[in-house]
């Protein structure tokens, strides 16, 4: 019995130190280190770029505010999936019930997928007059 916990927990260490897991977790550490080496060598101020740690206390002390804007960010994101997914799937329902149509709406599609959001996001907030979630009670 002792000899099989054993064996199940040294299973468990060799899943965690696979690079699958353990490569990510590396970058991520790294990444976090180097953000705050570059803003305490650069002195640049917290309204410009705040550090890590900044960030992690600011999200802590502040949570009562921030958590509302959490959810409403969740709110539009949720949406915006089923949108997006929905969408997708119709355009590949009508995609595939002719060729005449594929041919003739695959260049559009490329050229939709091709193009960067912060191009196409003023225009969504145009379109849809600047109104968010925030205004629902």
């Amino acid at each position: 019995m002792l000899f099989s916990r054993c064996s199940q927990s040294q299973k468990i260490l060799k899943k965690f130190f696979k690079a699958d897991i353990l490569a990510p977790i590396i970058v991520g550490v790294l990444a976090l280190v180097l953000w705050d080496m570059f803003v305490r060598i650069t002195h640049l101020p917290p309204y410009i770029l705040p550090g890590p740690l900044l960030v992690f206390k600011t999200l802590i002390t502040d949570w009562n505010e921030l958590f509302p804007s959490l959810l409403i960010t969740l709110q539009i994101t949720v949406v915006a999936f089923l949108a997006a997914a929905i969408s997708g799937l119709l355009m590949a329902i009508l995609f595939t019930q002719s060729k005449w149509i594929e041919r003739s709406l695959f260049p559009y599609a490329v050229i939709l997928q091709t193009t960067p959001i912060v191009a196409i996001a003023p225009l969504i907030i145009l379109w849809l007059k600047n109104n968010t979630f925030a205004a629902l009670p």
